[in-house]
């Protein structure tokens, strides 16, 4: 499953990638194809512009179906769709890099509300009329960052580093160093290098969001993510649920020191459903295999009565 998340992560990510080429090179900024694709299945995005014009677009209501998997499965989303997340996932990576003291067991801390909160403030914002979730959705938040901060360097890069191969021409290279560059301008470079007003601030903020995972992994997704607060809202009676053995729990806190989001699977009964993303990194490293996921289905019959008479326990029946 680990593998398999990976796998659906990466072509995501892919996806993403063509969608922002295709805004960037073709529509002048505006979604169109693909491109309309993450906003459509974004929940966050839909209410917020309901909320705030009156109006639903129909490509929005893909949004449902983001919901409906999570009323089903929980926050899948976060965990195996969502290309900012999948960023902040290969950057926490580079913790193994770090000294064991910089390791902390992830415990659910109250902390992890703030996102509703902005959750809130989102919302209410978008009823007057102001469109903060353009800015705190995670979909939002990564295309503004690769428009004005990512593309822009990287043709920046691009741009100086075939220069030099042209104009020093390093054992012949140029002869195959200009027809890339062709194919790249063709297909992938601007004509024109973008440049947009407070590119600096916002470089900064997204370099931020993603080196907090050395310290925190999933910050964003744990504290601050409002479309993660929605989805955790549509998760707290998911049907898909982990279940920690506490016969075979041996209390060695692996799952903890290795879950992600600190949804506490290393506390029987106390798993928090509306936080994990669903990575199966607890079940990974669980040494016993006291971690499963399973599908729980709510009863809707009425419970079995009791075997005996019927009388409270301890009555004498004489009486």
């Amino acid at each position: 499953m680990i593998w398999l998340r990976r796998i659906v992560q990466i072509l995501f990510l892919v996806l993403f990638l063509h969608l922002f080429l295709g805004t960037m090179l073709h529509g002048e900024g505006e979604p169109r194809g693909p491109v309309a694709f993450f906003f459509n299945i974004d929940p966050l995005i839909l209410v917020s512009a309901f909320l705030a014009s009156g109006t639903i677009l129909t490509g929005s209501l893909l949004a449902l179906v983001t919901v409906a998997v999570t009323l089903l499965l929980g926050r899948f989303f976060c965990g195996w769709v969502c290309p900012l997340g999948t960023l902040h996932d290969a950057v926490s990576v580079f913790r193994r890099k770090l000294p064991a003291g910089m390791w902390h067991r992830a415990v659910w801390s109250p902390r992890q509300r703030g996102k509703y909160y902005i959750l809130i403030g989102v919302l209410t914002a978008a009823l007057m009329g102001v469109q903060l979730a353009g800015i705190l959705d995670p979909i939002s938040f990564l295309v503004r960052s690769t428009t004005t901060v990512v593309f822009p360097a990287l043709v920046v890069v691009c741009d100086t580093t075939f220069d030099f191969l042209y104009n020093q021409d390093p054992a012949g290279i140029s002869a195959v160093s200009e027809p890339v560059y062709s194919f790249l301008r063709d297909h992938v470079l601007p004509y024109e290098r973008p440049a947009y007003a407070g590119a600096v601030l916002l470089g900064l903020l997204f370099l931020a969001a993603l080196a907090i995972n050395l310290w925190r992994p999933r910050f964003w997704c744990r504290y601050l993510c409002p479309l993660g607060a929605m989805l955790g809202l549509c998760s707290r009676t998911t049907a898909f649920k982990l279940k920690n053995d506490p016969s075979l729990c041996t209390g060695c806190n692996l799952c903890a020191y290795n879950c992600r989001i600190a949804a506490d699977p290393h506390i029987p009964g106390g798993w928090h459903n509306d936080e994990c993303v669903f990575c199966w990194k607890c079940k990974e490293v669980c040494p016993t295999h006291a971690i499963r996921f399973r599908f729980e289905w709510p009863s809707l019959r009425p419970p079995r009565p009791a075997k005996g008479n019927g009388k409270p326990a301890g009555q004498d029946e004489t009486r």
